[in-house]
């Protein structure tokens, strides 16, 4: 559209956010292209024109919807796409910490403030309403505070005016804190998830992650591993020193097996004093992957036996450990923790504070 100018501006931005001028930079030549796009997009027929009309709101008097959802106490931002200005509300402004002459009425001002994680989720909505694919603009996205903390929003908006040809020359978007409902729903999903002393995935998301890592290890041709670990008399030590110490030591075997196992691995709880760790990744050739198995249990095994600080004593508790191997699909999630617990019961009958790996019979 001729006469059509965005400009897009860099802000200076701190802590984690320090790295994205280049990143930043990147996507506002994106929307700059967009905007091209958008102003490119073919005429509607006068069929498509009064689809448009019924669907849009407010399409007789923009002004009278925007104070009237400034009223509702929502964030809400008008999008003039003609000359590329953006009319920030004070609730808008507030929502993230600004005073509303701290934001600039330009597109950047968004933009900067999206998580780069959600950048282009929130573009692409943005894209698909402004070229009539959707009916509305809708969005769930991080935002950048001024402190540098981060609120989830709720953003959901539509074009209320098109010029003679159809083409998007106006957008109003609603904005909605929903942190709350986020953090709730994260921590429904912590509980269904993970262990609550010990904050490790509980045997629920192990069996969810194994069956990922079965898939894995069907289409890479390498193995993995299940390292199952036991402590040895946890229960003499719970009954001696009771529960609360008892909890103490488990908290602080998660902790070590958390510090000394490779980023691409999963250590859970079980349940009482039963602890796995899942090895992915391991290799194509089984006797090297029992040897890389084997090397990362007798390290465990090594640092879960050194002494354990509880009630201001040194207490040493030693684990016995079991190994069980897998590659691709052969066998169950279920299956493969039965063998590593039987490969860990022999060491038990041993004599404790060992590692074996399960050996098929026959």
């Amino acid at each position: 559209m001729p006469g059509t100018h965005l400009e897009l501006e860099r802000t200076h931005l701190r802590g984690p956010w320090r790295r994205l001028p280049t990143r930043l930079a990147a996507a506002y030549a994106r929307v700059q292209q967009q905007m091209q796009a958008w102003q490119a997009l073919p005429a509607r027929t006068p069929t498509d024109q009064a689809t448009i009309d019924q669907a849009t709101i407010g399409q007789d008097d923009p002004q009278r919807w925007r104070m009237a959802l400034e009223a509702s106490g929502q964030g809400l931002w008008d999008w003039d796409l003609a000359t590329g200005r953006v009319y920030y509300s004070p609730q808008w402004a507030q929502m993230i910490g600004h005073a509303p002459e701290d934001i600039e009425p330009l597109p950047a001002a968004r933009l900067d403030r999206l998580h780069p994680d959600d950048r282009a989720g929130a573009l692409a909505a943005l894209d698909r309403h402004l070229r009539g694919e959707c009916a509305q603009y809708s969005s769930e996205h991080r935002l950048r505070c001024k402190q540098g903390g981060l609120i989830w929003v709720q953003d959901r908006g539509q074009v209320i005016t098109r010029d003679a040809t159809g083409r998007p020359t106006r957008l109003i978007s609603v904005q909605q804190d929903i942190t709350p409902r986020r953090e709730a729903n994260e921590q429904i999903i912590r509980l269904a998830y993970a262990d609550s002393l010990t904050q490790l995935p509980n045997r629920r998301l192990l069996l969810d992650r194994l069956e990922h890592a079965l898939a894995t290890s069907e289409r890479t041709g390498n193995h993995g591993a299940l390292v199952f670990l036991d402590l040895d008399h946890f229960k003499i030590l719970n009954d001696t020193f009771g529960h609360a110490v008892g909890d103490q030591l488990l908290q602080q075997v998660a902790q070590r097996l958390r510090s000394c196992v490779r980023e691409a691995d999963t250590p859970a709880r079980m349940g009482g004093d039963e602890f796995v760790v899942m090895l992915e990744g391991l290799d194509a050739d089984a006797t090297t992957a029992r040897r890389m198995a084997g090397e990362i249990g007798s390290h465990l095994l090594e640092v879960m036996s050194q002494p354990y600080s509880l009630a201001g004593y040194d207490y040493v508790v030693t684990p016995s450990i079991g190994v069980s191997l897998f590659r691709g699909r052969q066998l169950t999630g279920d299956e493969l923790i039965h063998q590593a617990d039987l490969a860990m019961y022999q060491v038990k009958k041993g004599g404790r504070h060992g590692l074996r790996l399960f050996e098929p019979a026959g």
